[in-house]
């Protein structure tokens, strides 16, 4: 999976969960560097947010749950699908993998701000990410 954007949709859901009444945690703005990096284009991510009652807002391109249409039945279950999967093995390799590369580029810029590329077999970060 995705571990970005699971964990990123969690952190969503959850607040919406404890805070229905709080509107900017009903409110994605879908060009905000975040959500472009970990959750866009991620297979299910926004079909997950629309799932739960999301509505695509075109005229200032973002996703909005209204209040009245907050469901916490909904919200049980997708935060109850997300945390499922950040159990699976295949979340927690990946996040092994992400705590790797990100020592590795700490490693590097102590060393003397050199990439991180040359400490993973030659490989770039670009290679290597799991995101």
């Amino acid at each position: 999976p995705h571990v970005m954007a699971v964990d990123t949709l969690l952190r969503v859901l959850t607040s919406v969960k404890s805070s229905p009444g709080v509107d900017k945690f009903r409110t994605i703005d879908r060009t905000n560097p975040n959500y472009v990096t970990y959750v866009r284009d991620k297979p299910g991510a926004e079909d997950l947010l629309l799932a739960m009652n999301y509505r695509r807002i075109a005229s200032k391109n973002e996703l909005r749950l209204e209040r009245h249409l907050v469901d916490d039945a909904l919200l049980y279950l997708g935060i109850s699908a997300l945390e499922q999967a950040r159990t699976s093995t295949e979340y927690r390799e990946a996040k092994k993998w992400r705590a790797f590369h990100a020592e590795m580029r700490r490693v590097a810029k102590q060393l003397g701000g050199g990439s991180a590329e040359n400490l993973v077999n030659g490989m770039t970060e670009e290679e290597t990410q799991i995101r």
